[in-house]
Parts: C-alpha cells; sequence; structure tokens
C-alpha cells in the first residue's frame, strides 16, 4: 500500500476528514517520505506514529543489537523492504506487522543481517526469473 492509502485509512479509522486535501496535509506530517507512488518507504515520523500510538494503532517493538549503525543505506533498505508503517528511534524499531516483528526478532534485531538476507533473496528471485525467460 502507498503511504496515502494507510493515511486515509487511519483517518477514516480515527473518525477524521479524509477529504483529498487532508490526506495530503496528513502525509507531509506523518511520513518521511511523502511521495505517493508504489513503492515510497513507509517510515513515520515521530509524530505520524504518536498520532497513531495514541489512537490505539498496534505496533510490535524490536531491539536493536547494541552495534547497529543507522546510515543512509540502512534506512534505504528498511523503506524498501519493510512493507509496513514502522517508526524508529535510539534504541529499537517498532513495526505494524507481527510478520516483520518476528523476522527482525529471530535475528536478535541485527538489521543489517536482516537486509543482507532479503537482499540476497531478492538478488536470487531476480536471477531465477532471468533464467525462466531465456527458455
Amino acid at each position: 500500500m502507498k503511504p496515502s492509502e494507510y493515511t486515509k485509512l487511519f483517518l477514516y479509522s480515527m473518525n477524521e476528514d479524509i477529504s483529498t486535501e487532508n490526506i495530503q496535509k496528513t502525509l507531509v506530517k506523518w511520513w518521511h517520505n511523502s511521495r505517493d507512488k508504489d513503492g515510497a518507504g513507509l517510515r513515520l515520523t515521530a509524530y505520524g506514529y504518536l498520532v497513531l500510538r495514541k489512537n490505539e494503532f498496534e505496533f510490535h517493538r524490536v531491539d536493536y543489537s547494541k552495534d547497529t549503525v543507522f546510515d543512509s543505506k540502512l534506512i534505504l533498505f528498511l523503506d524498501k523492504f519493510l512493507d509496513c508503517p514502522f517508526f524508529i528511534n535510539e534504541q529499537a524499531i517498532f513495526v505494524m506487522s507481527s510478520k516483520k516483528a518476528v523476522e527482525l526478532s529471530l535475528l536478535s534485531g541485527d538489521i543489517r543481517k536482516y537486509g543482507d538476507m532479503k537482499e540476497a533473496s531478492r538478488q536470487k528471485k531476480d536471477r531465477e526469473k532471468m533464467l525462466g525467460s531465456k527458455k
């Protein structure tokens, strides 16, 4: 889903105005990447996260491994592979999907390891597609 689709769904659930104008204003406040296209990142701003928590939307906390270093590469990875809204701070990542929380937890919060595994899986699928199309 796109950030605008999530925004509309959240606003509707909160009995708020779901006009196009209000969705556009809310997108900028709630999302780090407010571009509305498929594949746009679903990283919430602190404000967006707090509004959703206040309205009792459920998030799952996964603490990072102690040596996790956040850089632009890691943030881009999270935007690419997390298909649910999420928020990150200095101690943990908060995801709306219980499945993603379990995946991250199985790696003891090692987000780089998670990223490496997802990227390897994506590359394998791409190779299989290429080989399949050559037959």
